[in-house]
């Protein structure tokens, strides 16, 4: 038994140090299915040197083709979207890795209509573009823009790279389980806009909810929306067997971070006893809405895709 625990944990530190030593080779086409989704930064919140743009969320484009020509469908929490159209604008502006420069080198973004203003009565409402999943925080939208507009080079993740059910059966993939999320580095400098990077993460409860999973993992204001991928390993667990060594899982897109958990500390008076004021802080917990329901959310919106001729 002792020799077994210290033949496994040489293996862990094997394969986990082989696994980190690749991370810079990440493949480069992840980062091309990935944008920031941004929107005009009020006035007040505007200062001298710094980007007139705030980052409101994430998205990444994925395809339901299995063949060329692949149709690109972009994907985000539905809360990203909402909040905009909520605050009264209609537009988002996208912004990929690569974005082109202008001559006066400021950075390319792309207008994105989200939802459209319509005025009922004494009441002006709001009528997304977006479709959203009826029962997960989770939205999708064709991206169009003018035939004038060169959107740059991206690389939807294909239809086969979601996780369905029988992959998350086959690879156990559970609690222990490494992720990979891919999103923009918030608020990395005023004067730049950020790039994309790599957080690793844990998966904490895997069957918190039909629709969501809990992750060991820090996101920041601007992640909603982002990518989150099971990490390849040779080590699974599995609630009967603990740890095995055996064949190394692929890549999977395992779901989208929605929310981080919050911690609440309440103060309370010692004179009184009563609360007098919740601290909330960033438990270090993130939410993420689960793969099944992406694949749910590409058949909703394939009957709505323009024809690929």
């Amino acid at each position: 038994m002792f020799t077994s625990a210290r033949v496994l944990t040489a293996l862990l530190f094997v394969t986990g140090s082989s696994l980190l030593s690749s991370a810079s080779s990440l493949p480069s086409e992840w980062r091309k299915a990935l944008v920031s989704i941004e929107v005009l930064a009020p006035p007040q919140l505007q200062t001298p040197g710094a980007s007139r743009y705030q980052a409101v969320g994430t998205g990444f484009f994925v395809t339901p083709d299995t063949s060329s020509p692949f149709r690109e469908v972009m994907v985000t929490a539905a809360h990203v979207f909402q909040g905009v159209c909520e605050a009264g604008t209609t537009l988002v502006y996208l912004r990929v890795e690569e974005s082109p420069s202008v001559p006066d080198s400021q950075v390319q973004r792309y207008e994105l209509t989200i939802c459209d203003r319509v005025v009922a009565g004494n009441n002006v409402i709001f009528r997304p573009r977006w479709l959203q999943h009826p029962t997960a925080d989770l939205a999708a939208i064709l991206p169009q823009s003018s035939p004038a507009v060169h959107f740059p080079d991206v690389r939807p993740f294909p239809v086969d790279f979601i996780a369905k059910a029988e992959d998350w059966k086959k690879w156990g993939v559970g609690e222990g389980e490494d992720v990979l999320a891919l999103m923009f580095y918030p608020n990395a400098a005023p004067d730049r806009p950020s790039s994309p990077i790599v957080r690793q993460g844990v998966i904490a409860e895997a069957e918190e909810h039909a629709d969501t999973l809990l992750l060991s993992l820090t996101v920041f204001p601007g992640n909603s929306g982002a990518p989150v991928v099971l990490r390849p390993s040779a080590i699974h667990f599995s609630a009967d067997k603990g740890a095995e060594i055996g064949l190394v899982n692929p890549p999977l897109l395992l779901g989208v971070v929605i929310e981080y958990v919050p911690y609440y500390e309440p103060a309370v008076s010692p004179q009184t006893k009563h609360l007098r004021v919740m601290f909330e802080e960033n438990s270090g917990l993130t939410r993420i809405v689960r793969s099944e329901r992406i694949s749910d959310l590409l058949r909703q919106i394939a009957a709505n895709l323009p024809s690929r001729n």
